[in-house]
C-alpha cells in the first residue's frame, strides 16, 4: 500500500463512452452534481412546473444505468435481484412505511 491512487483503476467503473467524452470520473462526478444541482433549484425555486421535478427524479433513477458499467453498478451497491412478488410488496410496504414516518416527523416539527 503506497498510497498512489493509479488512474486506471477507476476506469473500469465509467462506460468506455463517457470515459471518452467527459474523461476521469471525479469530473463526470462534478457535472452531474452541479447539473442536478441546477435543475433541482429551478424545479424547487423557479415558476411552478411538477413534470420538471419529476424528470429529476427520473433522470436520478437512471443516472447508474446510463453511466456505470456492470463493475460499477456492482460496487456501488446495485445488485440484480430476484423480482419476486414478495420482495415488491415488501418493498411498497417500508416505502410507505418511510413515507409515513417522514410525513409525521414533518408535523411533529
Amino acid at each position: 500500500m503506497t498510497g498512489i491512487v493509479n488512474s486506471t483503476d477507476d476506469i473500469g467503473f465509467l462506460r468506455p463512452f463517457w470515459n471518452r467524452t467527459i474523461g476521469p470520473p471525479w469530473l463526470a462526478s462534478l457535472l452531474v452534481l452541479v447539473i442536478l444541482a441546477g435543475v433541482r433549484f429551478y424545479a424547487t425555486l423557479g415558476p411552478p412546473t411538477r413534470p420538471l421535478f419529476l424528470l429529476h427524479c427520473l433522470l436520478m433513477w437512471a443516472l447508474p444505468f446510463i453511466l456505470l458499467t456492470i463493475q460499477g453498478r456492482r460496487e456501488i451497491g446495485l445488485l440484480k435481484q430476484g423480482s419476486t412478488a414478495a420482495a415488491m410488496a415488501w418493498s411498497a410496504l417500508a416505502g410507505a412505511g418511510c413515507g409515513l414516518a417522514v410525513f409525521m416527523v414533518g408535523m411533529a416539527l
